[in-house]
């Protein structure tokens, strides 16, 4: 018999660390029970020494809050003859850095699509990890891993992908905290701000994980450097060498995903590592990749030797597919102002009050058969359904709106694929992300003719971009390919049949527009509302009337209702900046105070923009505050208030608190972001 912990036999030892040695194990119990474990245990001369004990005990507490397919799970913590050990999940297959080990020893390349499968469910668990809440308390728990590494990246034999080893992570529930200026992890995968001993978020173990990806997709580290103190430097001031220099075969937009998380700035990075898993998933819908966990299994067991049926699969999936009228949205920087923890807002969506294209635009779309299984469309009533519940928080975190529901394709060869283009883009729609949706809906439309709902989703996004031509034109494809369901093709025809009615007077009342006829124009657009109340160019054709007219009112509500109905119109900036410029009439912004109150008002923003980097937001909150009794005009402070009142769970507080930054600094470049998020802020709570 070998030695044993607590209950758990020791097998064979895995490894030894700095602080503990890994073990094997099996725990046994009645009937036969029998189960494999990996045990931590810390080393024995380390017992006497408190600090390393408490960050034993550190880690423990930690993985015990966490819960997730794509984290490896704490089953037992224990400690037999004064040893404190940990039990956790077994992982039967290799880590990340195993896998790029046994790719390199056979001369092969991984596979792309595998490649972002990896780094798209690590950065799932790696997302969670960053928003999880104590069970207990419901409060966020901050944690960063600050070690994400090949090591630290682990599979199964069955495909699964789980984060492992919280043992250095920083977290707000624990008692141990690294002091100021000392930095912790592996020195290939540290981020510019941890080298330089910043205050850290979750971007930092964002880059990590791209330097994983960067190492995946080519074989190599993203610097070629010799030595340590060459390395620091390069990660801190040299730009990487491009993903496509090391292997030209990566399309263009996945190796934009990996340079994007490589960026020395972290504002320029993606929001979170949700989003970037997001940009992953889109990567592999486009281009046809639809990887399983099988796929991965079958490669590590079979072709990491050779090329074998899974690699000829997925190599022979086009990945450089251009989406026909689109750009790559994963190379297109996402607005992230000013770098803070406290940006990143999302909102789920929500039904608006007006009918026709109100319905079309929040609604979910069933998947569409076959032309031959669709029943007519019979005339109803347009109505405007129930949407999700207002979610009466204001997010801060990217992901939060959650996935669209659709069920499954029917059809000719190809519906797997078709289905999942089209919950992909109906789950962008979900989240706002109107770029993504328009590029998912054009490349399910462009390939797979013969789905209705394609169409639909595409006519919704020509409606957002204020297009109604076109918009029309997709739901008359829509509707001749049978529509979805009796419901939202009777809808889709009630806003056909108001477009068709009002063009004629639409085209009037521009061209009366243009000639700076504005009253006639004004009356027109008026009556165009009248009829076709889901037309966003009517609403801003009246606006532009009004402002002509000097009607302010008229304005701020036409343009309102514009960008709830064409958020991506081509006149929304312009829209806002007069809905700002309105305000700031209504309510003339102070100027900065000068002199002793000036420099009270900076020094409080200082402590409190360190204290919401440090997520001490009670004193966030005491400094924002101080603040502005110092100076109202300070604009900053208006936002960093925001911010803390987002966080804090007071999200008409924090609005309020952001209206007013935006009156003090329209121009701001997280100006055009704040205002969507209040926008849609506004429609959940009407």
């Amino acid at each position: 018999m070998g030695e044993r912990l607590g209950r758990y036999q020791l097998e064979r030892k895995l490894g030894s660390g700095g602080m503990a040695e890994v073990w094997l194990a099996r725990a046994e119990g009645p009937g036969g029970f029998s189960r494999q474990v990996v045990l931590k245990r810390i080393h024995v001369h380390l017992l006497e020494e408190p600090r390393f004990v408490e960050m034993f005990l550190g880690e423990a507490s930690l993985v015990a809050r966490l819960s997730h397919p794509n984290i490896v799970q704490l089953f037992d913590f224990g400690e037999d003859g004064g040893t404190p050990y940990l039990a956790m999940e077994w992982m039967d297959g290799p880590s990340v850095k195993g896998l790029m080990q046994k790719a390199r020893a056979s001369g092969r390349a991984i596979p792309l699509p595998l490649c972002a499968r990896i780094a798209a469910l690590a950065s799932e668990g790696l997302g969670y990890a960053h928003t999880a809440k104590d069970p207990e308390t419901g409060l966020p728990l901050q944690l960063v891993h600050r070690d994400v590494s090949p090591d630290n990246l682990l599979l199964s034999r069955s495909g699964a992908v789980k984060v492992a080893d919280f043992g250095i992570a920083r977290s707000a529930v624990q008692k141990h905290r690294t002091k100021t200026g000392t930095v912790k992890g592996k020195l290939a995968y540290m981020s510019p701000e941890q080298l330089r001993a910043e205050p850290l978020d979750g971007r930092a173990d964002q880059y990590a994980l791209g330097v994983v990806l960067y190492e995946l997709l080519t074989g190599h580290r993203p610097f070629d450097t010799k030595g340590t103190a060459e390395l620091m430097r390069a990660i801190v001031q040299s730009p990487i060498v491009p993903v496509r220099t090391r292997r030209p075969e990566v399309p263009e937009a996945l190796a934009a995903i990996t340079e994007r998380a490589l960026s020395k700035d972290r504002e320029a990075r993606f929001t979170d590592c949700r989003e970037m898993q997001r940009a992953l998933e889109a990567w592999l819908v486009r281009g046809g990749h639809a990887v399983s966990a099988w796929d991965l299994s079958q490669w590590m067991e079979t072709d990491a030797g050779g090329p074998g049926e899974v690699t000829r699969e997925l190599e022979s999936s086009d990945e450089t597919t251009p989406v026909p009228g689109a750009a790559s949205v994963e190379s297109a920087p996402t607005a992230h102002a000013g770098g803070r923890p406290w940006v990143g807002l999302a909102f789920a969506a929500v039904a608006l009050a007006a009918v026709g294209v109100a319905a079309l635009l929040q609604q979910e779309v069933p998947s569409a058969s076959p032309p031959s299984a669709a029943a007519p469309a019979q005339p109803a009533a347009v109505r405007s359904p129930a949407g999700p519940p207002p979610d009466r928080a204001l997010p801060v975190d990217a992901g939060a709106a959650g996935p669209a529901r659709a069920e499954p394709v029917g059809g000719p060869p190809g519906e797997s694929a078709a289905a999942e283009l089209f919950a992909a883009a109906q789950r962008a729609e979900r989240a706002r992300e109107w770029s993504v949706a328009k590029e998912l809906a054009l490349r399910c439309a462009s390939e797979f003719t013969a789905f209705s709902g394609c169409r639909l989703l595409l006519g919704r996004a020509r409606v957002r971009e204020a297009n109604s031509p076109e918009a029309a034109e997709e739901f008359r494809r829509y509707l001749a390919l049978g529509g979805t369901t009796r419901e939202q093709a009777a809808e889709t025809t009630a806003w056909l049949e108001q477009y068709e009615s009002v063009r004629e007077g639409l085209a009037r009342a521009r061209a009366q527009l243009d000639a700076h006829v504005d009253d006639a124009a004004y009356q027109g657009f008026g009556a165009c509302i009248q009829v076709a109340p889901s037309v966003p160019e009517c609403h801003e054709g009246r606006a532009r009337a009004a402002l002509g007219l000097g009607e302010n009112l008229q304005v701020a509500q036409s343009f309102r209702r514009y960008l709830e109905l064409a958020p991506a119109g081509p006149t929304a900036a312009e829209a806002w900046r007069q809905l700002d410029r309105l305000a700031s009439a209504n309510a003339p912004a102070p100027r900065r105070a000068s002199g002793p109150k000036r420099e009270e008002a900076d020094r409080a923003y200082e402590r409190g923009k360190q204290a919401l980097h440090d997520r001490s937001y009670a004193q966030a909150l005491t400094a924002f505050q101080q603040c502005l009794r110092s100076d109202p005009g300070f604009a900053e402070c208006h936002k960093g208030l925001g911010a803390t009142y987002a966080r804090t769970g007071e999200p008409e507080k924090g609005a309020e608190a952001y209206r007013a930054y935006l009156r003090l600094a329209p121009d701001a470049p997280d100006a055009a972001r704040l205002r969507t998020m209040l926008m849609q802020f506004d429609q959940q709570h009407r």
